[in-house]
């Protein structure tokens, strides 16, 4: 898509995230197709997405991630079965971004994936630096063994938060299902995401 410039650090991520796995199915560049990414979801325990993403507040459903060929959207997602997957990891502009409908509803791509089987979803509330995001997903993955995804952030975000800025590490949200990231917590972040975003486009 013209619209959306390449990202030169995927290929940086991909090479130091590798060590960490030893078994899976690596789709990148012109291999992270549509149909190649969806054929392989269902079936995987693990899904790490580093591209492109946005947030259509008027197209809800079209929102999503950019692959190499088409979108995956949140349209396309409602009709998988995901169930046997423990964690999607959305590292992407956008990830988190949803919107509230009457009754409560929330609609984004994480509630998207948890509706549809996926056990944790970890997702940016605000784009993070490059280097930095990456050095802090490796973090969580090596620890996710030992203490599961959710304490796995949680402990190096609490490392992080001694002598890290904040938006270096808060904006990573845990998003599991039956247990919604609490609204409150939720809102304050966002309040923060905006008031970076305004900052930063005053600068």
């Amino acid at each position: 898509d013209p619209d959306y410039a390449p990202l030169p650090d995927v290929l940086e991520e991909m090479k130091q995230l590798r060590p960490l796995f030893t078994s899976g199915t690596r789709l990148i560049d012109r291999d992270a197709t549509w149909e190649r990414i969806t054929a392989a979801l269902p079936g995987a325990s693990l899904a790490h997405f580093a591209c492109h993403g946005d947030f259509f507040p008027r197209r809800l459903a079209d929102s999503g991630l950019l692959l190499q060929d088409r979108w995956l959207t949140i349209r396309d997602i409602s009709g998988m079965s995901l169930g046997a997957m423990e964690l999607a990891v959305l590292h992407s502009c956008w990830g988190a971004s949803a919107a509230i409908l009457p009754g409560g509803t929330q609609v984004g791509l994480p509630f998207a994936l948890i509706d549809r089987g996926v056990q944790c979803v970890i997702a940016s509330l605000w784009d993070v630096g490059a280097s930095t995001s990456i050095r802090l997903v490796s973090e969580t993955y090596a620890g996710a063994a030992e203490s599961g995804a959710a304490g796995a952030l949680a402990e190096v975000q609490r490392r992080w938060s001694e002598d890290a800025p904040m938006v270096d590490w808060a904006g990573f949200t845990v998003y599991k299902g039956a247990v919604p990231p609490r609204c409150w917590v939720r809102r304050l972040l966002v309040g923060l995401a905006a008031l970076r975003h305004l900052y930063s486009r005053a600068a």
